[in-house]
């Protein structure tokens, strides 16, 4: 899903994607080429996956780094969706927190509790809470996304129910109008 909203909004060339197995690295690929119409190749390391990439996207159930931070270069953009539990490191060793210009998370009173990728390193003095900021205040154009060219901003999705349940509020309203919506009764 984070793979096909990056499509929906910036003109991707090529997508690279590695995964530890290669057979579901393959179908993975082969899946959401069909399914995006844009080449989708697969990398065989997460090195080859990172390099002169311009968005990289991160979901696993990794509990630690699944690249060097070292890899991450100026310019590029980080989606991480699965860091969602203080246990999990997915991608941000302490080099990439150096190396962000922007960190941006869903909500950051969520962020406190759940994101391993952060907690850390905020307890090592690393980084401070308050030099990250919610997505709400990019988006209400309260704060830039990023200031300059070659900055490297991450963005943390944990996801909040309220996502959800503004998602499916739209979806409702768009679903009523073609006869494809139906009520359903909550059990008591």
């Amino acid at each position: 899903m984070q793979l096909q909203a990056v499509c929906q909004v910036w003109s991707i060339r090529e997508v690279r994607a590695f995964g530890c197995d290669p057979e579901r690295r393959r179908q993975f690929c082969a899946d959401m080429e069909r399914l995006l119409g844009y080449p989708i190749h697969p990398a065989d390391s997460p090195e080859q996956a990172v390099r002169a990439a311009g968005i990289l996207i991160t979901i696993t159930t990794s509990k630690g780094p699944v690249f060097d931070g070292r890899l991450v270069e100026p310019d590029q953009h980080l989606n991480v969706a699965a860091s969602n539990a203080l246990q999990k490191r997915e991608m941000m060793d302490d080099e990439m927190i150096r190396r962000a210009d922007h960190i941006l998370v869903d909500q950051l009173e969520d962020a406190h509790i759940k994101l391993g990728d952060l907690v850390g390193p905020v307890s090592r003095g690393i980084i401070r809470w308050e030099l990250m900021h919610e997505l709400g205040e990019v988006v209400c154009g309260k704060i830039s996304g990023r200031k300059r060219p070659n900055e490297v901003t991450r963005f943390n999705s944990n996801g909040l129910a309220i996502e959800d349940v503004a998602v499916a509020q739209k979806v409702l309203e768009r679903a009523r109008p073609e006869g494809a919506a139906s009520e359903v009764q909550p059990f008591m």
